[in-house]
């Protein structure tokens, strides 16, 4: 039978993604603009288009791409947090600070973030920062995720009496193995690496210490 229009799109999407992981860019790219222009809309498209473009190595295109596509649907959080994450690829730090307090409860206050203990995002902002020399504030966000860790291990102890006297005793256990790897996790190694990479550098190059924040000009 005959296929369905759409049928193409979706082909030129996986040849381009196919392209991609070989590592062949300019090809990836010719596909996935073969792809736009045959179906402007579909957002996705957009968002294949920033991948590509970022393991090319083009940071700042893929993160205009990434806010072009949150911009077709601005009620989409996950459309929010990409091009968030792009930005502070591309340490377009001002950018990614407009867009992510998007949707937080308090609008653009940046204390809303830490209060919900947006691991993610903290550190995203502290390789920034580390990336752009601005040692001050990656270090406040990089032992921001620390701090987030130390209340949660704090927390623990509000949980034996209260399991103990409701007996949900394999909560309980699963409680107690969580602790046990709590600093194993892929937040806290992430944020500790970081925090060590800036102590490092600010040992090798003191004058760095007051240095002035940063940003890649913001484009969007």
């Amino acid at each position: 039978g005959k296929e369905v229009p759409v049928t193409l799109l979706w082909v030129l999407v996986f040849v381009s993604q196919h392209y991609d992981r070989k590592g062949e860019h300019g090809k990836a790219l010719q596909h996935i603009d073969e792809a736009i222009q045959y179906t402007p809309t579909v957002i996705d498209l957009y968002l294949t288009r920033a991948k590509i473009l970022k393991h090319a190595g083009d940071i700042q295109q893929a993160s205009d791409e990434c806010e072009a596509a949150r911009k077709m649907d601005l009620a989409d959080r996950f459309l929010n947090t990409m091009s968030t994450r792009y930005a502070l690829l591309a340490d377009r730090r001002t950018l990614a600070d407009s867009v992510v307090t998007l949707f937080t409860k308090d609008g653009d206050n940046p204390n809303n973030l830490f209060d919900m203990q947006c691991m993610w995002y903290e550190i995203a902002y502290g390789r920034s920062c580390l990336r752009t020399r601005s040692y001050g504030m990656g270090l406040k966000k990089l032992t921001a995720v620390d701090k987030h860790f130390t209340d949660i291990v704090e927390d623990q102890f509000d949980f034996h009496t209260y399991c103990l006297r409701k007996m949900t005793l394999r909560s309980y256990l699963d409680l107690l193995k969580c602790e046990d790897s709590i600093y194993k996790h892929k937040f806290f190694t992430q944020a500790a690496a970081g925090i060590i990479e800036a102590y490092l550098a600010l040992h090798d190059n003191p004058s760095q210490a007051g240095g002035e924040e940063q940003d890649t000009e913001m484009v969007g």
